[in-house]
């Protein structure tokens, strides 16, 4: 499968294309702030508890699902940089906000396209307050080399209170990120080169300077 990209500035599907560029340019801007270098590899097994993860586990009254966003950076870089592998968010969020169960925490993270398997230790995000609704905010770096479009399914193993818990989220959508400057055409006119486009209001009438005709033309009516 081809690579494919989403540009900064592109707009798909409207409103939610958009909310899907925020979280893009979001999970890159805390990736870069982590730092760090990858700690993963190809998994040569891969334990049965993580095969049959639940999507959703039960700790200590909580409930927890997984949310993830994976991308791949289509950016070509100077020679001889190497392509740029899979990354992304990973949070385990509960039902409720809440204080984290003590002594949570993230022990390794799998990766699965198929028969394809990728193992890491996943890293914190920096966060700029507690999260009580994310008791788990970690990243992934340098991954394998999938194409963007693939669909990867997502398992988590972590620890709360002396307990080791696994957890799945299945279908994840690799997006491809290429930030770069749009051509304006009659497609593009109405979004911002470098920026995510914002809807006017569709109710709003012009303004007077607007509506003033050119050449001497009549007044349109108001």
């Amino acid at each position: 499968m081809p690579d494919t990209a989403v540009g900064i500035g592109w707009e798909p599907g409207g409103v939610l294309g958009r909310w899907s560029c925020v979280k893009l340019l979001l999970a890159l801007v805390l990736l870069g702030a982590c730092g760090g270098a990858a700690s993963g590899g190809p998994g040569a097994t891969l334990p049965p508890e993580a095969r049959n993860a639940p999507d959703r586990v039960v700790v200590e009254g909580r409930t927890y699902t997984l949310m993830v966003d994976l991308y791949r950076d289509l950016m070509p870089g100077p020679a001889p940089t190497p392509r740029r592998g899979v990354g992304g968010t990973i949070f385990l969020r509960a039902d409720v906000a809440s204080d984290a169960p003590q002594g949570m925490r993230a022990e390794k993270a799998w990766l699965i396209n198929r028969a394809e398997v990728w193992e890491t230790v996943p890293q914190p995000l920096q966060t700029f307050a507690a999260d009580r609704l994310n008791h788990l905010s970690l990243s992934v770096r340098d991954g394998p080399i999938w194409d963007a479009g693939a669909k990867v399914d997502v398992v988590l193993q972590f620890t709360a209170a002396g307990r080791a818990y696994f957890i799945q989220r299945r279908g994840v959508q690799v997006v491809g990120a290429l930030q770069r400057r749009l051509p304006i055409t009659s497609a593009t006119a109405e979004s911002t080169t470098n920026a995510i486009p914002i809807q006017l209001n569709a109710g709003a009438s012009p303004t007077a300077s607007a509506r003033k005709p050119k050449s001497g033309a009549p007044m349109p009516p108001t």
